[in-house]
């Protein structure tokens, strides 16, 4: 687990040229892969010939060079070598194999949709006697790709996020304190007070009670810490363990 001190988190929003410079790069890298594209589309459809030639019996070797499926271009088996790749079918035969993709999505989602419902509902009676337990309000929490939570600890908004196997808490800032910011505009600062690996969240399974207790003693911790005393501390404070001196230097 990697937690830090906390930093405040600003953003400034680009300039007008500094947004018509983003634009404009944008722009000049869209043609260039256009043009790149184009530039190589008739080696493309070589290639596809070539593949039919060999015994790969593509219906519209040109539809196949414009696709981007790996079927085509790489040496594996997808969609039989490419053969049955949708890029090959009619528009009917495509509206076909939709039509029965859903109706076999239909059907299996049928059969697990009340064990699913069931497993959601005891994850999310256990999540709210966590919260009840530790005396914390969460105003919202969940997600796959991105998971958030936001909520009010001891008078203080937090937000936890995890994206790309990294998490980031963030709380209000002292002059703001209830604010969310996961849902305050870009331009309103917050605290960064712990990021790490979001591993080290527990959420394997979806079950965001260790995410709760990490967010939770995260910023009680940073509250104690900022408005602790230290009151017969001698290396370390006895209420919120901060070192009183570096803990690199030996002191008696």
């Amino acid at each position: 687990m990697s937690t830090q001190r906390p930093r405040l988190r600003t953003y400034t929003p680009p300039t007008p040229a500094e947004r018509a410079a983003l634009e404009q790069r944008a722009e000049r890298e869209r043609a260039q892969r256009d043009r790149d594209r184009a530039e190589l589309r008739p080696v493309r459809i070589a290639m596809m010939h070539a593949q039919v030639q060999a015994g790969i019996r593509l219906r519209d070797p040109e539809a196949a060079a414009d696709c981007p499926c790996s079927c085509h271009t790489s040496l594996n088996t997808l969609h039989a070598r490419g053969v049955d790749c949708s890029c090959q079918l009619t528009p009917g035969e495509r509206r076909a194999r939709w039509h029965a993709t859903l109706s076999s999505i239909a059907d299996l989602g049928r059969d697990e949709a009340d064990e699913a419902d069931e497993a959601g509902r005891v994850a999310a009676a256990k999540f709210a006697a966590l919260a009840a337990d530790l005396n914390v309000t969460v105003t919202s929490h969940g997600g796959i790709v991105l998971y958030q939570m936001s909520g009010i600890v001891d008078g203080r908004a937090f937000y936890l996020r995890t994206r790309h196997g990294v998490y980031q808490l963030e709380i209000g800032t002292d002059e703001d304190p209830l604010t969310d910011p996961g849902t305050a505009p870009l331009e309103s600062p917050s605290l960064i007070i712990a990021t790490g690996d979001e591993d080290d969240l527990v959420l394997d399974g979806r079950d965001e009670r260790g995410a709760l207790r990490f967010a939770v003693g995260e910023v009680r911790t940073y509250l104690r810490q900022r408005h602790c005393a230290h009151a017969d501390a001698r290396r370390y404070c006895p209420d919120c363990g901060t070192a009183l001196y570096p803990p690199e230097q030996q002191v008696g």
